[in-house]
C-alpha cells in the first residue's frame, strides 16, 4: 500500500511538473522577447522622436495619398495626410494637452481648424503610447495575457493592452518567432464586427530597430486600405511648433 501511495505521489508530482513546464508564458516574458526582436534595449529606450513617411492605398490597391506621422516624447503626435490628387490635406495633432483637426482645400485655399474633442485627444495620446513604447506596458494602463489565438494563419500569443484613454490594443505575437503578426484595436464598447485589425508585413531596419514595411487595415475581415512606408527617421530634430494649435 505504501509503495502504491508513493508511486501515486511521484506520478502526481510528474504531472504537476509537466503542467508547469508547459504553462503559458507571462505577459512580461512575451514582452521582453518581443522587444528583443525589435532591437537592442538601449536603442529602444533612446528613441525621442519618430518620423514615418509612406503612401496609402485603397482596398483595390489604388493610391489614396501621402501619409506622414511625427512623434516627440513625452506625448506629442501629428498625423498628416495629403490626397493623391493634391486637392485636400488633413492634419490631426496634439501637443500633449490639447488637440486639433485641420482640413485645407488646396484648390480654393479654404481652411478649417477646430479643437479636437476630449475623447479625440485621449485617442491621439493612446495612439502615441502604442506607437512609441515598443510593446512596453503603459504606465497608467495594464497588459494581460489573453490566451492563444490564430491570426493570419499563425499560432499566436495574444496580449491585451489597455491604455489610459480607453483604447485597447490586442497584439498577436507569433508563438515561434515572437514577432508581431497583427493588432486588433477597439474600445470597451466597440462592437466585435467594428474592430479594426492591423496586419504587419515586411520590415525596415532603421538604426538597428525593426519597423514594419507595410501595414494593412481590416474591418470585419474585409480589407479597407494599406500603407507602405517609404522612410522612417529616428531622433530627428522636430520643433515643438509642429504640434502646436495652428493659427488661421
Amino acid at each position: 500500500m505504501k509503495i502504491l501511495t508513493t508511486l501515486t505521489l511521484v506520478l502526481l508530482g510528474f504531472a504537476t511538473a509537466s503542467a508547469t513546464a508547459h504553462a503559458a508564458p507571462t505577459a512580461g516574458e512575451i514582452i521582453a522577447q518581443a522587444r528583443a526582436k525589435l532591437g537592442p534595449e538601449a536603442k529602444l529606450t533612446a528613441v525621442r522622436t519618430l518620423l514615418f513617411e509612406g503612401k496609402s492605398f485603397d482596398k483595390d490597391g489604388k493610391p489614396i495619398g501621402i501619409v506622414q506621422l511625427q512623434y516627440k516624447l513625452p506625448n506629442k503626435r501629428r498625423e498628416y495626410v495629403l490626397r493623391n490628387d493634391r486637392t485636400l490635406e488633413v492634419i490631426l495633432g496634439t501637443d500633449g494637452i490639447e488637440g486639433f483637426v485641420t482640413t485645407r482645400n488646396l484648390n480654393t485655399g479654404e481652411q478649417q481648424i477646430r479643437p479636437a474633442e476630449g475623447n479625440e485627444v485621449k485617442t491621439y495620446l493612446d495612439q502615441f503610447l502604442a506607437d512609441t513604447e515598443f510593446y512596453a506596458p503603459p504606465k497608467h494602463g495594464k497588459v494581460t495575457y489573453a490566451g492563444e489565438a490564430r491570426q493570419q494563419g499563425k499560432d499566436c500569443h495574444a496580449l491585451e493592452y489597455k491604455y489610459p484613454g480607453g483604447l485597447i490594443f490586442k497584439r498577436f505575437f507569433d508563438k515561434e518567432t515572437l514577432l508581431l503578426v497583427a493588432t486588433e484595436i477597439y474600445a470597451e464598447n466597440t462592437p466585435a464586427d467594428r474592430r479594426r485589425v492591423l496586419v504587419e508585413e515586411g520590415e525596415l531596419i532603421v538604426d538597428g530597430i525593426r519597423f514594419p514595411k507595410k501595414t494593412t487595415i481590416y474591418t470585419t475581415d474585409k480589407k479597407e486600405s494599406h500603407v507602405e512606408f517609404t522612410q522612417i527617421k529616428i531622433n530627428e530634430n522636430i520643433p515643438d511648433s509642429v504640434f502646436a494649435f495652428p493659427m488661421p
